[in-house]
C-alpha cells in the first residue's frame, strides 16, 4: 500500500476548484477528477462533475442519509448518546 501511495500525485484542476468553491449554492459542486497512467502510457481517465450524494447527483443525499452517513463516520469515538446530541444540534 505505501508503495502504492508513493507513486501518487495530486494536481489541482481549476475548474473544479471554481465549482466547489461557488458562491452560489446552484453552481457548487463537489466533482473529482482521476486519471491513472498505465505503465505502457496508457491513460485510464474518468471524471464526476457532481458528487452522487449532492442535489443534482445520481443518488442525492437526503435527512436520514446523511444521519446514517454521521453515525458511520463517528461510531468509533461517539457513545450513541453523543452523536445522537450531535445530530440534534445539527
Amino acid at each position: 500500500m505505501i508503495r502504492l501511495r508513493n507513486k501518487l500525485s495530486i494536481k489541482e484542476n481549476s475548474i473544479l476548484t471554481n465549482r466547489y468553491s461557488a458562491k452560489k449554492a446552484a453552481q457548487k459542486t463537489f466533482g473529482g477528477c482521476v486519471t491513472v497512467i498505465i505503465m505502457d502510457g496508457q491513460l485510464i481517465i474518468d471524471e464526476i462533475a457532481v458528487a452522487n450524494s449532492h442535489p443534482l447527483g445520481a443518488n442525492p443525499f437526503f435527512r436520514n442519509d446523511f444521519i446514517r452517513k454521521s453515525k458511520a463516520l463517528t461510531n468509533n469515538f461517539l457513545t450513541e448518546l453523543e452523536s445522537n446530541n450531535f445530530l440534534e444540534v445539527l
